[in-house]
C-alpha cells in the first residue's frame, strides 16, 4: 500500500509515466536531442515516445490525443491549441563547390535568380516554403525550377551532385560533406521558426517540464 501511494505521488508530480511527443524532421535533429538530453536529467522515470509527423500532422494528433505536445513550424492553423516559438534561424546557402556562386564569401538572394532551388516539399511547412518564394520575388525573380527534398542530408547531396542550390537553415544541419560549400545569406532571408504546442487545457506536470526544458534549450540556439 505504501509503494502504491508512492506511485500515485510520483504520477500526480509528473515523475513517472509516459509522454508522447510530434516533432517534424528538421526539429527532430536541430533541437531534439538537447530537449531529450535535459528533460531526462529532470523526469528520468518518465517515458517519451516519439513521432515524426509535419505541423498539420501534429495539430490533428493534439486534437485527437495521439500526441501530448508537439515540436513544429509555427504558426497553428488551429487556434484552440496553445502554443509559443522557442528558436528563430536564418537560412543559408548550401551549393556545389563547382558552382560559379561558390567562390563568393556571401550571397544575396538576387544572386540566386539563375540558380535551380533544391526545396522540402511544401507540405513540410506550406508557410515557409511560400514565405521563401514571397521573399524570391520581392528580389526581382521567382524559381524556374524547384526540386522538392527531405530531409536536409537530401538536399546535401543533390547540391553536392550539382543539381542545384540548397537551402538550410541552421549550423546542425550542415554536414561535413566532400563537394559542397556554405554560404551565409545576406540582406532579406528567410527564417526557421520552431514553437512547441499542446492543448490548451492540458496541466500535465510532465508536459510543463517538457516546455520549459524546450523552451531553455530553443534559446540557447538563437
Amino acid at each position: 500500500m505504501e509503494h502504491a501511494a508512492l506511485l500515485a505521488r510520483q504520477t500526480d508530480r509528473g515523475e513517472i509515466g509516459q509522454l508522447s511527443v510530434g516533432v517534424t524532421a528538421p526539429a527532430l535533429y536541430i533541437i531534439f536531442p538537447e530537449i531529450m538530453h535535459q528533460f531526462r536529467t529532470e523526469l528520468p522515470n518518465v517515458g517519451v515516445n516519439v513521432h515524426v509527423m509535419t505541423t498539420a500532422e501534429q495539430e490533428a494528433a493534439l486534437r485527437s490525443g495521439t500526441i501530448d505536445v508537439g515540436i513544429f513550424h509555427p504558426p497553428l492553423d488551429d487556434q484552440s491549441l496553445s502554443s509559443h516559438p522557442i528558436a528563430r534561424m536564418r537560412f543559408n546557402v548550401v551549393l556545389s563547390d563547382r558552382n560559379h556562386l561558390a567562390s563568393r564569401p556571401s550571397l544575396r538572394l538576387e544572386d540566386l535568380s539563375k540558380e535551380r532551388f533544391i526545396i522540402f516539399p511544401r507540405v513540410i511547412g506550406p508557410r515557409l516554403y511560400d514565405e521563401i518564394i514571397t521573399l524570391c520575388q520581392q528580389a526581382g525573380f521567382s524559381p524556374e525550377v524547384i526540386l522538392e527534398s527531405s530531409p536536409a542530408q537530401s538536399i546535401i547531396a543533390l547540391a553536392a551532385a550539382d543539381f542545384g542550390i540548397g537551402l538550410i537553415a541552421s549550423r546542425l544541419q550542415q554536414f561535413d560533406r566532400p563537394g559542397v560549400t556554405y554560404r551565409p545569406l545576406e540582406g532579406p532571408a528567410p527564417y526557421l521558426t520552431l514553437g512547441v504546442a499542446y492543448p490548451s487545457d492540458e496541466t500535465s506536470p510532465a508536459i510543463r517540464t517538457f516546455l520549459d526544458v524546450a523552451t531553455a534549450v530553443g534559446e540557447g540556439l538563437q
